[in-house]
């Protein structure tokens, strides 16, 4: 029963809120990104015939882990859905947002409902209101999607997340081809009232459990946190290099031909990934820490995600995301916490928006460099491929191949391209 069902995986939208991060389903946990731990997700549970909707740059890289990659050429759910006509077309299919993270408890309700073949729609209890697709019900059975109601005028305490299950995906097709000149924003939900208007009947599968949205960049701390509780126990690879004066506490993952030198720090739960260096007397908790990385002597990072190839010396890391290729020099300081302990703000679209934390640094796009003694204030947003120049106190966000220097006093919006050279030489000298 399980194998006859489609499951058509969602992971082409790029959102415009989650920059500068270039995409967060790339975002790689405990050694697998996002993308593949959803994948492996429904594979756990039998669910193996997977239609994979997602951009061109990952078109590619995750062919071989589905049974087929669809690209998706305009923007939206209902655009996204469309694109997989012919794989969904008179077929049992469950339709996934590939961006909300559940547990395997969702599966029982979801098989449930398979198995008396009933369209349904997953609904999480909210008691407090959020910005999402609300379940107007009569019971358990759902008579219309409310999309973003007035706080205070919500139709039930419970919203739309994760998945949906057609008994036949011809029906969202036709309706979805119907609404199609609607606005792409909410195209999908108007399609399931249509057909609830229409006559067709969906329930609730009701879910309490964790579920973790990725709307905001900085809420990449909550899939940090719910990936590293996983590590439950020490799991070193026989071929790293541990220094004798090491100090371990708590649990820690260490990857192949990872070197930890002298007097360092690691305090789990801790993810280290393959090839990574770790310098004398450096600090490290509870943080994911990529592949390829080097970090560079007296580093203090805490309650961070770093990328693959990141480079550091003397730095402090607090509550940070930092992408792929990007390097600090001595003294860099990516501060955490305002002077009154205050919630922390951060500009989305022009909208200045309350992050809910008390602790939050910087967030870093890939491929930028910071320069020696360069300090950035709480919740500040570094765009890809910038430059900020040695000194700079950093108050305010740069934007995409923006740089920064204190002699000039001024943003650059563009700076000349620059070819950074591969550090194999120094890695070896390293090692």
């Amino acid at each position: 029963m399980k194998n006859d069902v489609t499951v058509l995986l969602l992971a082409g939208g790029k959102s415009n809120r989650f920059w500068p991060i270039a995409d967060k389903m790339e975002l790689s946990f405990l050694g697998l990104t996002l993308l593949e731990r959803q994948i492996e997700f429904f594979k756990s549970v039998g669910l193996n015939n997977i239609i994979l909707v997602t951009n061109e740059n990952l078109s590619t890289k995750y062919q071989k882990l589905v049974k087929k990659v669809i690209i998706q050429k305009s923007l939206g759910m209902g655009a996204a859905v469309l694109s997989a006509r012919k794989e969904i077309e008179n077929k049992q299919v469950l339709i996934v947002i590939a961006d909300d993270i559940v547990d395997e408890s969702v599966f029982k309700g979801i098989f449930e409902k398979i198995k008396a073949k009933t369209n349904f729609i997953i609904g999480y209890y909210t008691p407090n209101y959020f910005p999402g697709g609300y379940l107007k019900l009569n019971g358990n059975k759902i008579e219309q999607i409310i999309e973003k109601p007035e706080k205070g005028k919500e139709p039930s305490k419970f919203v739309a997340i994760f998945g949906s299950f057609f008994t036949d995906g011809s029906q969202i097709i036709n309706s979805l081809e119907k609404l199609k000149h609607n606005h792409f924003d909410k195209i999908y939900e108007d399609a399931i009232s249509d057909l609830i208007f229409q006559g067709h009947k969906f329930e609730m599968v009701p879910y309490k459990d964790s579920w973790i949205a990725l709307k905001y960049p900085w809420d990449t701390f909550k899939i940090l946190n719910y990936f590293l509780q996983q590590i439950i126990e020490n799991k070193i690879h026989k071929s790293a290099q541990i220094h004798k004066s090491v100090s371990i506490v708590g649990p820690v993952e260490i990857e192949e031909n990872v070197k930890v030198m002298e007097n360092a720090k690691l305090v789990g739960p801790l993810h280290i990934g393959k090839n990574t260096i770790i310098g004398n007397n450096t600090l490290i908790r509870s943080s994911n820490i990529g592949e390829n990385c080097v970090i560079g002597f007296g580093s203090d990072i805490c309650r961070s995600y770093l990328g693959d190839n990141v480079w550091l010396h003397s730095n402090y890391i607090g509550d940070s995301i930092v992408s792929s290729n990007v390097s600090m020099g001595a003294g860099t300081t990516l501060a955490n916490l305002r002077f009154d302990e205050a919630k922390i703000y951060s500009v989305v679209k022009n909208q200045k928006i309350n992050t809910q934390k008390q602790k939050l640094g910087a967030i870093i796009g890939e491929n930028s460099r910071l320069g020696v003694e360069v300090y950035t204030m709480p919740g500040i947003k570094i765009g890809k491929n910038c430059i900020v120049g040695p000194g700079v106190n950093l108050e305010t966000d740069l934007q995409d191949g923006m740089s920064c220097f204190v002699r000039q006093k001024l943003i650059r919006k563009k700076h000349k391209n620059i070819n950074f050279p591969q550090r194999d030489g120094f890695r070896n000298k390293i090692s």
